[in-house]
């Protein structure tokens, strides 16, 4: 337990919240082509440590099809560090997609990442579907290390 004036630093206990971003508004429409549908606020990290990063969303199409969401570092040219493709139907309401992957740091400092979305089949477009009453997330968490 902490005490009063006691100097606090995050990413000290496993399981710890040390980021999120609560994505509130729809992103663009996509199709085929690869875009950027969320950026996480700047996690600071510590090297060699662990952590978990999590992409909760909601997406929603214009015809049934395969949705590709991907964790990257930094931007859409970044390093990929998860891929996951699910079958998102066009029902009018937002399809699931959970997307999650340990990371570990490089360096100390902060980080960004971002989630990107493209369809690899379906020929509709598609969106990151979310509001301020069904919001979106990206976070990071600290795990071991």
């Amino acid at each position: 337990m902490s005490s009063a004036g006691q100097l606090l630093i995050a990413g000290r206990i496993p399981g710890e919240r040390i980021q999120t971003t609560v994505i509130t508004a729809d992103s663009a429409t996509f199709t085929t082509t690869e875009i950027v549908v969320a950026t996480g606020t700047a996690a600071p990290l510590v090297a060699g440590r662990i952590y978990m990063v999590v992409f909760d969303a909601g997406f929603q199409t214009t015809v049934d099809g395969i949705l590709r969401v991907m964790i990257r570092e930094d931007n859409l040219a970044g390093t990929s560090i998860q891929i996951r493709d699910f079958f998102i139907d066009n029902t009018g309401t937002a399809s699931a997609a959970r997307v999650e992957v340990e990371f570990e740091a490089q360096a100390t400092g902060n980080k960004v990442f971002v989630a990107t979305g493209d369809m690899l089949s379906g020929g509709g477009t598609a969106n990151l579907n979310a509001s301020g009453t069904l919001p979106s997330y990206l976070y990071v968490d600290y795990v071991r290390g």
